[in-house]
């Protein structure tokens, strides 16, 4: 897998609008334009710290969104949100902010914008003294910013004051930044460095289990299911929280789950989709929809969880939303390393676990002493429904989980390959023509 590097060099980024998409935060949350936009701190590109946030506050990485949410801090003097743009810098010529959501009230009226670039020594770049041009919930305004001959990594908004009703609330739910840019961009999201974290805190991996009350105990049940189970809203119920979960929390560091494959931590495939369909990612969702495939001989889904190795001991799968019909009975869930050898992990033949729609079974999985990067729902024969659609809404695995830095061969324009390591923790790429050969480091 290779790691695309952009440089810049004093690109201008130019204001029009209010949250326009010319900004800075916009451009670094769709790559620049390779990619659709998804908020840059949940990619881990722009990084957010601050003082003391309310428990009803949406998430910090709020404030770099494109939505007015309630995003406040604690009522703390000093009150501040530091915004880190990493390895790139910043000459400001305008920035916008966004008051909360929640009331008109509560807004900015005494702050600062300060500039640093190792977070202890901060440049104030323009000071805010009773202004109060933001007056209505959600509303933006944009500052110029003159004079400022300097670029900077990092951006605070320091309150200086009380806010518009005389409390010390910092309410702020969004942040953009246009000037010159410059510096490297890493245009693979850096964001599994939390990962390595988790998990090599573990000498032999981290173990995620199933709870038992979700293991299928006969999966040959029908429609003969007990009472209670056949009054179940299945769309309503929550899918168990195993790897895909942890990864959309990042491991239990953010409160707010998000797609993994939104947030390019897990890579989803399918044979033809129908058109209808939700897009495949939902996969890897939690909520029951309409995602099936095209007819299909042999269909199938693959989810690549990249830079992770599983060694499963249970996983699950959800029916789609649509129909009690078109369920799985005949699939091999398998397991790769390449994505050209597959083992068969598990196979099912006529199982009728699953017969209503939005329905969610977990199978226990034994004797799997195998480690690998990717799994396969595989169909090897007729849904239900005595057709080819692969209907699923809904894959979770458990198991033993370690962690494999990124590698990758890049071939150089002298035509010298390089093994290569990408280095998460660190940020850094090192290359090796050889065993015996020097490790040269790229920040």
């Amino acid at each position: 897998e290779k790691v695309e590097a952009e440089e810049f060099d004093n690109k201008k980024f130019e204001y029009v609008s209010d949250f326009d998409t010319n900004g800075i935060c916009y451009a670094i949350g769709s790559r620049f334009g390779s990619k659709d936009w998804i908020n840059p701190a949940s990619l881990n590109l722009i990084k957010l710290s601050s003082s003391a946030w309310t428990s009803d506050s949406e998430p910090l990485s709020s404030v770099v969104g494109r939505d007015a949410v309630r995003c406040v801090s604690d009522a703390n003097m000093r009150s501040y949100i530091v915004i880190d743009f990493g390895t790139l810098s910043i000459r400001p010529t305008q920035y916008t902010l966004r008051h909360y959501i929640s009331w008109d009230t509560e807004a900015l009226r005494n702050w600062n914008l300060e500039g640093s670039n190792d977070g202890e020594n901060w440049t104030v770049i323009k000071e805010h003294q009773n202004d109060e041009s933001l007056r209505k919930k959600g509303q933006a305004h944009t500052w110029e910013i003159t004079e400022c001959e300097q670029s900077y990594k990092q951006f605070k908004i320091q309150m200086t004051g009380k806010n518009s009703l005389s409390h010390d609330y910092l309410a702020c739910s969004g942040f953009e930044i246009y000037g010159s840019l410059s510096g490297t961009f890493m245009l693979k999201s850096m964001s599994d460095a939390f990962i390595e974290s988790a998990i090599t805190d573990n000498d032999k991996g981290l173990l995620i289990e199933a709870p038992d009350d979700d293991i299928e105990k006969d999966n040959n049940d029908d429609d003969e299911k007990d009472e209670k189970e056949q009054n179940v809203d299945w769309e309503k119920q929550e899918m168990p929280q195993g790897v895909v979960y942890k990864l959309g929390t990042k491991f239990d560091t953010e409160k707010e789950w998000v797609n993994p494959a939104t947030l390019e931590l897990i890579n989803v495939t399918a044979s033809k989709w129908k058109d209808d369909s939700q897009p495949i990612e939902n996969v890897v969702g939690r909520s029951a929809l309409r995602v099936v495939n095209d007819l299909d001989e042999n269909g199938w889904i693959k989810i690549d969880f990249i830079s992770l190795r599983i060694r499963p001991t249970a996983y699950t799968l959800r029916h789609y939303s649509s129909w009690d019909t078109e369920a799985l009975r005949r699939w091999k869930l398998e397991g790769s390393n390449d994505g050209t050898r597959w083992d068969t992990i598990m196979e099912h033949k006529d199982d009728k676990s699953l017969h209503k729609k939005g329905q969610i079974r977990t199978w226990k999985i034994t004797n799997c002493a195998q480690s690998y990067r990717m799994f396969k729902i595989q169909m090897t024969g007729p849904n239900s429904n005595d057709h080819r659609y692969l209907a699923c809404s809904g894959f979770e695995i458990f198991g033993n989980v370690t962690y494999q830095r990124t590698k990758f061969v890049e071939q150089w324009q002298n035509g010298d390959a390089f093994e290569c390591c990408l280095d998460t923790e660190k940020g850094e790429i090192q290359y090796q023509r050889n065993k015996s050969a020097n490790i040269v480091t790229q920040k």
